[in-house]
């Protein structure tokens, strides 16, 4: 019995890890030139979600809205 809730604790913690970090990256594909040469079109890149730690010299990522008319992606 013991080891039966030993694998259901361990399950759970895994299942906890792997979607904290599902939830703080993501992969995304680079459109255009505008990244030239850090960024190749075409290139897919991981980005790491965050919400005010933007500093000097970081590349962000991000969707344009809908309405957008300069085209759609990240």
């Amino acid at each position: 019995m013991k080891k039966f809730f030993l694998y259901v604790i361990s399950a759970t913690i895994g299942i906890c890890i792997a979607t904290m970090l599902h939830l703080s990256f993501m992969m995304v594909e680079a459109k255009g030139i505008k990244m030239l040469p850090t960024i190749e079109p075409g290139q897919k890149v991981i980005v790491c979600l965050v919400d005010n730690d933007v500093a000097t010299g970081d590349i962000i990522a991000y969707k344009t809205p809908f309405y957008s008319l300069e085209g759609e992606g990240y």
